[in-house]
């Protein structure tokens, strides 16, 4: 195996383990306890509550609950 084959494969392999990571939603910036983040998404909150709080945000096929933070 040559060396340009086994940079070629390394860079395969370390795109491909950045590619898999699972990607975080972009939340802008906010103060504590207006965000409702959902495992999937995050939706805002019409006002403040304690972090930590169970909350909720509308999907397409009904209420999706979170946690505020």
């Amino acid at each position: 195996m040559t060396k340009r084959t086994l940079l070629r494969r390394s860079a395969v392999l370390l795109l491909g383990a950045m590619y898999a990571t699972p990607s975080l939603p972009q939340v802008p910036p906010h103060y504590p306890g207006t965000i409702c983040f959902t495992p999937y998404s995050w939706c805002p909150l019409p006002g403040a509550v304690p972090v930590g709080t169970r909350c909720y945000c509308n999907g397409p096929y009904g209420a999706v609950y979170g946690q505020a933070g």
